[in-house]
């Protein structure tokens, strides 16, 4: 129930992805400049972890490393 992420190609660190989901309703935890920490808990259904991860490579599509400015 634990997922460990490297952020470094996204052109922004932790912190910035981690305000960014919270603003469209997902919380993850930095753990480092460009490693985060996403867990589930027993009352998170997998339809809730499928939106959570379609927010966050929405969110990723849209940032100016992958637009390539």
């Amino acid at each position: 129930n634990i997922v460990i992420l490297d952020v470094s190609g996204t052109g922004m660190t932790g912190k910035q992805v981690s305000a960014q989901l919270k603003e469209r309703g997902v919380l993850a935890n930095p753990i480092s400049e460009f490693r985060m920490r996403m867990l589930t808990h027993f009352d998170v259904t997998r339809q809730q972890c499928e939106q959570a991860m379609e927010i966050l490579t929405g969110m990723l599509r849209e940032s100016p490393v992958a637009a390539g400015d």
